[in-house]
């Protein structure tokens, strides 16, 4: 079965009190004054989405576009060493990218599960007149590409094994896009695998559940703006009354 789906949305998002009179913010990353000028944003969203439906499953293509005229953002007013930033209206941003999702049951063999899905971005500054420098350059917090898997294979009708895969290709923090060093405040390159094993059982007539897993098995070291964890190793043990 096919199913086609074609959605047009508008929106708008007004400035905050403390974007538009709040306090001055000084911090070991500099200082953040407000703006009592900013404008609301206004956005357009267009999505088409093309889903079929699979014996156990489902996969579904999404495209869209959205296209938002005076941004809010933070925008840096003065250089180093002093980085002072204010709010202020992007005039025009587009964002552009294709979507792919796969959820099946019983997939290549009985009992396990898979769930992928994976996004490519294309965001672009088209105009701003607070700096034409800008012009062009990709959107800050905005990954090119971002990738998820997941397979699940049940065991016994009580025990489950999982593994996943995140991968997250860079984005930037600047508008100018010219922070491109791994350290504390930036949003680098994310690759992490995770396992984990369940088993439920009864005690006493109630219902448990314990898990056992490793978060970034292959101690991939990552931020976003702070450091995520390396290798983390968990046991859960949940009870249901």
């Amino acid at each position: 079965k096919w199913r086609y789906d074609f959605s047009l949305a508008q929106a708008y998002r007004y400035p905050i009190v403390g974007e538009l009179y709040g306090d001055t913010i000084f911090s070991a990353l500099g200082t953040t004054i407000s703006n009592s000028t900013l404008k609301p944003e206004n956005a357009f969203n267009k999505a088409f989405m093309i889903r079929r439906d699979l014996e156990k499953g489902w996969m579904s293509l999404n495209l869209f576009e959205n296209d938002v005229r005076n941004l809010l953002l933070t925008q840096l007013i003065s250089t180093p060493p002093t980085y002072t930033t204010t709010f202020s209206n992007i005039d025009e941003v587009r964002t552009r990218g294709v979507a792919l999702d796969f959820h099946q049951n019983d997939f290549l063999m009985p009992k396990l599960d898979a769930v992928f899905n994976t996004t490519f971005t294309d965001s672009e500054i088209l105009k701003n007149a607070a700096n034409y420098a800008v012009v062009g350059n990709t959107l800050p917090l905005i990954a090119k590409w971002r990738l998820n898997a997941l397979g699940t294979y049940h065991i016994t009708e009580k025990w489950d094994a999982a593994g996943g895969l995140h991968f997250t290709t860079r984005a930037f923090e600047r508008l100018d896009n010219t922070d491109t060093i791994d350290m504390y405040g930036a949003t680098t390159e994310q690759i992490f695998a995770d396992v984990k094993t369940s088993y439920r059982f009864k005690l006493l007539d109630h219902n448990l559940q314990s898990t056992f897993g490793i978060n970034n098995i292959n101690n991939y070291a990552a931020y976003d703006f702070h450091p995520y964890p390396l290798r983390t190793y968990y046991f859960q043990l949940k009870a249901t009354f």
